[in-house]
């Protein structure tokens, strides 16, 4: 009879942590348990359990981390803050809803976690987390397409309500600037049958004193077809995109964008039947990768801008 009892007795002992283990490994979540061995060392944290979804959503293999720290398994955990958090839930006995972090290492590309952690008994916690990256990104392309569509409703609301290409100009350089955050926009015109470009006087400046002798230099030039970006986008007739001047290279004012602190520019022409008649040029304060959904708007801004030079012939 005593047999039975202690037969029973294990029997039931081991359904609840059978039953607990299919619970955590069908968890759609991430979940993993932190024992804190240290109270002082928030990085003491060492991996107990870990469930497939975790590895999933961190993209890292739960054998490379089950049994190890956090110093050792998520190093920058530590130095983030984000093991310190753990650490408190774990002390505190009161769980936390830690919100959206921001976790990446050598090991782990970047990526975005909702993360809720509850104390659990032993100076443990269990971290459940979701990474949300894809999410975020999604969110973040639906929303700057929707920017780009209002950038282009804003140039063409100024193309239509300018009476003059001028004022067109000028508030599209400022629109655009707004958008992309540079500190300079300007205008070449050409004349009809001109064999150069030559400053329409037409700027954005964040910075008036400190674009001062570009400024200057850039009202004195004239560009002809395929020189520097102005030329360039003459003689391909679309928007161009250079991502670092600093070198020089066919680039006449390089030297003076250096000194202005600018590295990066991109323009767009205007023409009128075949003709060029502008380009509108642009200036970084950093070497930027072309942005391709930008280009498209500018080809667009292009369209609208000739229609009022049409318009004011």
């Amino acid at each position: 009879m005593t047999r039975r009892k202690s037969t029973r007795a294990r029997r039931a002992r081991r359904v609840p942590a059978e039953l607990y283990r299919r619970v955590i490994e069908g968890l759609p979540l991430g979940l993993k348990i932190w024992r804190l061995e240290d109270s002082r060392d928030p990085g003491s944290l060492r991996l107990l359990a870990s469930n497939d979804a975790a590895a999933q959503a961190t993209g890292v293999p739960l054998e490379q981390v089950m049994g190890k720290t956090m110093a050792e398994a998520f190093p920058q955990a530590v130095p983030l803050g984000i093991a310190a958090q753990f650490a408190e839930v774990a002390l505190s006995g009161k769980a936390r809803d830690l919100g959206e972090l921001v976790y990446g290492d050598a090991r782990m590309r970047e990526g975005v976690f909702t993360v809720y952690a509850f104390p659990l008994p032993d100076r443990c916690v269990a971290v459940m987390f979701e990474n949300i990256t894809r999410d975020k990104l999604m969110e973040a392309a639906r929303v700057r397409r929707a920017a780009l569509a209002n950038l282009s409703l804003r140039i063409l609301e100024a193309a239509n309500e300018s009476a003059t290409p001028a004022q067109a100009y000028e508030r599209c350089l400022a629109e655009i600037c707004a958008f992309t955050r540079c500190p300079l926009g300007h205008v070449f015109e050409r004349g009809p049958g001109e064999p150069a470009l030559r400053s329409a006087n037409v700027w954005f400046l964040r910075d008036g004193a400190r674009f001062a002798r570009f400024r200057q230099a850039t009202e004195a030039l004239t560009i002809v077809r395929g020189v520097a970006l102005p030329g360039r986008v003459w003689e391909s007739g679309k928007p161009t995109w250079l991502i670092d001047v600093a070198g020089g290279h066919n680039f006449p004012r390089a030297e003076l964008l250096g000194e202005a602190g600018l590295k990066g520019a991109f323009g767009f022409p205007v023409s009128v039947d075949g003709e060029l008649v502008a380009v509108l040029e642009f200036f970084t304060e950093e070497a930027r990768v072309p942005d391709e959904e930008l280009l498209e708007i500018m080809e667009r801004a292009g369209e609208y801008l000739a229609a009022v030079v049409r318009r004011a012939r």
